[in-house]
Formats: C-alpha cells, sequence, structure tokens
C-alpha cells in the first residue's frame, strides 16, 4: 500500500529534494571523470539520512539512472563503487543495465563503457559551461572600460 504524498516512506517533496542533491554529487564526480563509494556518497547528503545499504538509496539510484537514462545521459549511478573488491557498482546497476538492454556478460566492460559515457558528457557539459562563464566575464569587464 502507497501512502498519498509518500515516496517509499519518506514524504515525497523531502524524497524529491534527496534525490536531486544525491544527483548534483553524482554530476560532481562524472564532471571530474572520478567514483565515489557508497559510503562516502551516504555522508554527503544532508536532506535525509541514508545508509550504504538503504532501499532508499537503491531506489534513488535506480529513479535518477533511469531517467538520466531516457533523456539520453547515461545511467548516472555508474560513478557510484563499492569501496572495496572490484571496486565495481552493486548489483542492482547491472541489474538496471540489462533491463536498459545492456549487455551484462562482462560486468567490467558494461560498466567502463558506461563510465565513459557518462562521464564525457559531463566533463564536456562543464568545459562548455566554463567556457560560457568565461566569455560573459571579458564581456563584462569591456563593458566596464
Amino acid at each position: 500500500m502507497t501512502l498519498e504524498g509518500y515516496k517509499h516512506g519518506i514524504p515525497t517533496s523531502l524524497w524529491n529534494k534527496a534525490r536531486a542533491e544525491v544527483r548534483t554529487v553524482l554530476i560532481k564526480y562524472a564532471s571530474g571523470r572520478q567514483t565515489v563509494p557508497y559510503s562516502t556518497l551516504v555522508r554527503l547528503i544532508k536532506t535525509i539520512r541514508l545508509h550504504q545499504h538503504d532501499d532508499w538509496l537503491f531506489n534513488m539510484l535506480w529513479e535518477i539512472s533511469t531517467r538520466e537514462y531516457t533523456d539520453g545521459r547515461g545511467m548516472l549511478s555508474v560513478v557510484v563503487v563499492r569501496k572495496s573488491g572490484r571496486q565495481l557498482p552493486g548489483g542492482g546497476f547491472f541489474e538496471l543495465a540489462a533491463s536498459l538492454g545492456k549487455n551484462i556478460s562482462n560486468r567490467h566492460r558494461c560498466w567502463w563503457d558506461e563510465f565513459n559515457r557518462v562521464c564525457d558528457h559531463w566533463s564536456n557539459l562543464a568545459k562548455s559551461e566554463k567556457v560560457v562563464k568565461r566569455r560573459a566575464a571579458r564581456k563584462k569587464s569591456k563593458r566596464k572600460s
């Protein structure tokens, strides 16, 4: 049973705010072509208290990646990895990847290809935004002189 105004047992407005916060953190890591362990990610989130093994976290990452993939930017949760071992995402990532039609027979290859796709998108976007900001700053300084 689902309560109206709640998502996964959390008020919808709070869920959406936390999801946006998680997305922002993931974009920061992707634009820097870096991974973030689950344990670090949950410490960075302030909107709600998450644990690295929480269903809330997995549901949130699933939602974010599904939306990002549908919008053509790739599975953003690709940057979230286990801290030890092979340092790949957890099983939920590969379950989602398979549901989106990705070949997961070689998990490392699946992860690496998606990691590059996502990081290429966000790092290129970050570079473009820096260029736009520099141009705007130059225009502003020229008008002052």
